[in-house]
């Protein structure tokens, strides 16, 4: 399984993130990318947002629950 990196940082930010997928999970996200009429960059960039603020989200709901 060969692995490929996708630089995200669509936007010019203080930091930037390297992602590790195989080629296969760039190529489904190419696909949803085009789709949407957007750059595999940002595609990747806006669902590791969403999957942090989720992850956030959860967290906070967790800790105020106790």
């Amino acid at each position: 399984m060969k692995k490929q990196f996708i630089q995200v940082a669509p936007e010019k930010r203080t930091e930037q993130l390297m992602v590790r997928m195989t080629k296969s999970d760039i190529k489904t996200l190419r696909k949803i990318a085009n789709k949407h009429r957007v750059t595999a960059s940002k595609a990747a960039h806006d669902i590791i947002v969403s999957a942090v603020e989720t992850i956030l989200a959860d967290d906070t709901h967790k800790t105020t629950q106790k």
